[in-house]
């Protein structure tokens, strides 16, 4: 999948006349396949029976060095993946009884630089008209208390989980404190924050945008191909503060068209990406490497 490149195994697997295949792959001219002293590097690749790469610039980087024969863009896998999974995903009864018809904030993976802005941008929001509901990448205890400390009156999502017959809730934000749920919380959202952005990177923005949400995340995205991708289409906003945040989601709240907008080009560009998959599988359909 994508960089998987090691010199050994791949050896090893060609020597043993093993079929090797590469999917999602994506290159860049930066990258040692590409740069004089990349013998070495190329050699690895003339080891794949066939490579599926992202795009077409992978495509023409690889015809440079006589691998374009073996080489087909085929899209990311990924895209596949997440639709698959939001169109099986279920409602989530409790989070639907914290909404009580507010708009969610859904915010995944977040780091504390996230939960910052997310505290200060509640205090310039509508409190009538916002809910928060925020997915934490780590679920330790001193990492759950923090957050506590900074959104007093939060309620865990196990408390609301574990009343049969929860009674209506004064608190505006959900703590989720297990794992699991966060790519099935995206449904209930009115808007996502991608956690990652103010750190080394953002994490998943395909489990939101799937859903047809506009998505926020922090300004280190820039290796990220699908966030740069649905900032193009204004399916995602990069902001760099809380008052940046706010600005757009005040802007939404006046223009709704714009919110309508941006869901629906969140949605529009997951959904035209899929189709990998069956590409793929049709290679190895026609190689016969799934059969003795």
């Amino acid at each position: 999948m994508k960089y998987e490149f090691w010199y050994y195994y791949l050896k090893k697997i060609k020597y043993r006349n093993i079929p090797l295949v590469l999917v999602s792959a994506i290159f860049r001219e930066k990258m040692t396949f590409f740069r004089w002293y990349g013998a070495l590097p190329e050699k690895m690749l003339s080891r794949f029976e066939h490579l599926f790469v992202q795009d077409q610039n992978s495509l023409e980087l690889l015809s440079k060095i006589d691998l374009g024969n073996i080489t087909t863009v085929s899209g990311d896998t990924r895209f596949d993946r997440v639709v698959m999974i939001a169109d099986k995903a279920p409602t989530n009864a409790v989070v639907e009884h914290f909404a009580r018809g507010r708009k969610l904030i859904v915010a995944g993976s977040t780091w504390p630089p996230d939960e910052d802005l997310l505290a200060n941008s509640l205090e310039l929001l509508p409190r009538e008209e916002f809910a928060l509901v925020i997915a934490p990448h780590e679920i330790h205890e001193q990492h759950l208390q923090s957050i506590e400390a900074k959104f007093p009156g939060l309620v865990r999502y196990s408390a609301l989980a574990a009343d049969n017959t929860p009674s209506p809730t004064d608190a505006t934000v959900l703590l989720i404190d297990n794992i699991g749920l966060l790519s099935q919380l995206y449904r209930h959202a009115w808007i996502c924050l991608i956690g990652g952005g103010f750190g080394k990177g953002i994490h998943n923005t395909l489990e939101a945008a799937v859903y047809g949400k506009p998505v926020f995340f922090g300004p280190v995205h820039q290796k990220f191909r699908e966030a740069l991708e649905l900032k193009e289409v204004q399916g995602a906003f990069a902001v760099s503060d809380h008052q940046e945040f706010v600005l757009i989601v005040q802007n939404m709240l006046v223009n709704p068209t714009l919110h309508e907008n941006s869901a629906k080009a969140s949605k529009d560009y997951v959904r035209s990406r899929v189709g990998a998959t069956n590409i793929i599988m049709h290679y190895f359909q026609e190689k016969r490497l799934l059969t003795n």
